[in-house]
């Protein structure tokens, strides 16, 4: 970010460099506290699943759709242990993912 900032002020001047820099500022940590994705690892027959980022309601429809994709049939543990934030949105969310993915009595689903 200094290395563009640096660079804008030199390309044009003091002032648009400037804001070159703020817009960076602003972009960066946004980008970062919108992100979120899931990390797939076969362990056996199990799916494991861990959700790294910061799951809030803007991110959701994305989630669920990753999560749907998901094969079907198998066990699937989901790790929240990657998450920053959690949202009650995405919890929520994440709870009835659950409940519809759960198989009848004495088969394997998410754990």
């Amino acid at each position: 970010m200094l290395v563009a900032t640096a660079s804008a002020i030199v390309a044009t001047n003091l002032f648009e460099g400037v804001l070159v820099g703020l817009g960076l500022a602003i972009a960066e940590p946004a980008w970062k506290t919108s992100h979120v994705h899931l990390e797939r690892v076969w362990e056996g027959e199990e799916l494991r699943v861990r959700i790294v980022g910061n799951a809030s309601f803007l991110r959701l429809p994305k989630l669920l759709d990753e999560l749907d994709a998901l094969p079907r049939g198998g066990a699937v543990r989901l790790d929240l242990s990657g998450l920053r934030h959690l949202d009650h949105a995405c919890l929520t969310a994440l709870d009835g993912w659950e409940r519809d993915r759960t198989p009848l009595p004495g088969r394997k689903g998410v754990i």
